[in-house]
């Protein structure tokens, strides 16, 4: 009497030598064959009857392991029991002939589902954005580590696991209406990136036709100039919330406003950047947008806020990053400010219940502000250049080529006196509030 097969067993037959295909019954199924192949090729068929006739129906080919093995019996099941409905049916003439077709559409679907799985896995979105930024965005870009943050999260955390080939248009559009909703002035970002990611993989012919093509950008504030500055009452009431955030965002946005640096340099402060005992911070090349190693002095109040920071233990290859006790700089800006403005806002209501929210701004405003305050004070505006590490304006062209002086003297007393502004705007006293934190500290 024959009995079920077991996947030992095929796998134990599919390796004899043969000359010619054999079947072998499988009692798990009614009329059921595995069928072995010379090459080593293992199949499953269905054997039946119909107007007195013997016929088959092969299911497919399938890898002897326990889960193809069941997957291709309950194939097998579906078609007997289609073939069964069509007798039962009364039309012997048609609807056996209709379920065998419909049984052999579906053994098609199953190997055409077998083979896609079998496909190269190059233009998976996940192992696209990995390529790309080892390929191009890091040897190319100064920013590049914004742009695999914001692939990662907002590309590879929707569509992992999914083929970019694979993806529309208008899933781009509606994911990109969804960043929208919660990150507004990063959304364009995000467009700019994943429209240079796209078309990289079209040059690298990983995909034929980039899904973003036809995607126009979502221009949160369409002709926005880029002219905001914020008033001494703005970086007062900016300050004062930043207090309320805590680690590590109320500190970094505090020293966005006493050094006029970017949002990514600071946050991906390092110690290893500071001189705390000579009040100077260098950043590297690589972490420069311009490329150009930057050598920032740090005012008195920037350094009381240093000092206040815990320090935390890491494994020596780690980056011993100031505001993340993990692997990587810290994340999550959008929601910061989203907190940063509730914080203003609840402060603004605190002396007026019907106070309206701050006019629309973006933390690079900070540093525009810093240039614009420093101006308001005397300060020259090649000093205030260099102070932001600017390239252009006063020296560009030529003038970039010749002029070498490196204001390292200008710098510091412009920050200096720039940090001493500061002070009076946020406190009147003289004296700056520092956030309080338990820890080690430096």
């Amino acid at each position: 009497m024959a009995k079920p097969l077991t996947v030992a067993a095929i796998k134990a037959k599919a390796q004899q030598p043969r000359a010619r295909a054999e079947e072998e019954q499988d009692a798990a199924v009614t009329g059921g064959r595995v069928q072995y192949w010379p090459s080593g090729a293992v199949s499953y068929l269905l054997r039946y009857r119909f107007k007195t006739k013997s016929k088959k129906l092969v299911i497919g080919k399938f890898n002897p392991d326990a889960n193809e093995l069941a997957e291709v019996r309950k194939k097998a099941r579906e078609a007997q029991n289609q073939l069964m409905e069509a007798r039962r049916g009364g039309d012997d003439a048609l609807d056996p002939v209709a379920a065998h077709k419909a049984a052999r559409e579906a053994a098609r679907a199953n190997r055409d589902k077998q083979q896609a799985a079998a496909r190269p896995t190059r233009d998976l979105v996940e192992r696209v954005v990995e390529d790309f930024m080892i390929l191009y965005a890091k040897p190319h870009t100064k920013d590049w580590r914004e742009t695999e943050r914001l692939l990662k999260k907002e590309i590879v955390g929707r569509w992992a696991g999914r083929r970019l080939s694979e993806i529309s248009s208008a899933e781009v559009r509606e994911a990109l209406r969804e960043v929208k909703a919660r990150a507004p002035i990063a959304v364009n970002r995000l467009h700019g990136r994943l429209r240079k990611l796209c078309n990289w993989a079209v040059e690298e012919e990983i995909i034929p036709v980039s899904p973003v093509e036809k995607v126009k950008p979502l221009t949160p504030e369409k002709g926005r100039a880029r002219e905001r500055a914020l008033s001494d009452e703005e970086m007062r009431l900016v300050w004062r919330a930043a207090e309320t955030l805590g680690f590590p965002f109320g500190p970094i946005f505090q020293l966005l406003i006493l050094t006029g640096q970017r949002r990514g340099e600071v946050g991906g402060m390092t110690w290893g950047e500071l001189d705390v005992a000579s009040a100077m911070w260098v950043i590297p090349p690589e972490r420069a947008k311009n490329g150009l190693r930057h050598s920032v002095p740090l005012a008195p109040p920037a350094i009381a806020i240093l000092k206040a920071q815990p320090r935390f233990e890491r494994a020596k290859s780690e980056a011993d990053w100031v505001f993340s006790p993990g692997a990587t700089a810290p994340s999550g800006f959008s929601r910061a400010r989203r907190r940063l403005d509730a914080a203003m806002l609840e402060l603004l209501r605190a002396a007026d219940p019907e106070a309206a929210p701050l006019p629309t701004w973006v933390v690079h405003d900070i540093r525009r502000s810093v240039a614009s305050g420093m101006a308001r004070l005397g300060i020259d505006l090649p000093v205030i250049e260099r102070c932001l590490n600017h390239i252009s304006g006063s020296f560009a062209g030529i003038v970039g080529v010749y002029q070498r002086h490196s204001f390292a003297e200008e710098m510091c007393a412009a920050l200096t006196r720039w940090g001493e502004h500061v002070e009076r705007v946020v406190t009147g006293s003289g004296e700056v509030k520092v956030i309080k934190l338990k820890g080690n500290r430096i």
